[in-house]
């Protein structure tokens, strides 16, 4: 479990943008490491 915030939850939280350079590379390493993780868009 991961905490945020002081909120549990099961997965890693990604915030950022679908346009956004550094949440490319990031999404691209999650992905490459198999990593499953809920990506929120700070506007939310």
């Amino acid at each position: 479990m991961f905490k945020n915030s002081g909120k549990t939850h099961p997965q890693p939280i990604m915030w950022g943008g679908p346009g956004s350079a550094y949440s490319g590379k990031v999404r691209a390493y999650l992905n490459k490491r198999r990593v499953e993780y809920q990506e929120i868009f700070p506007g939310q």
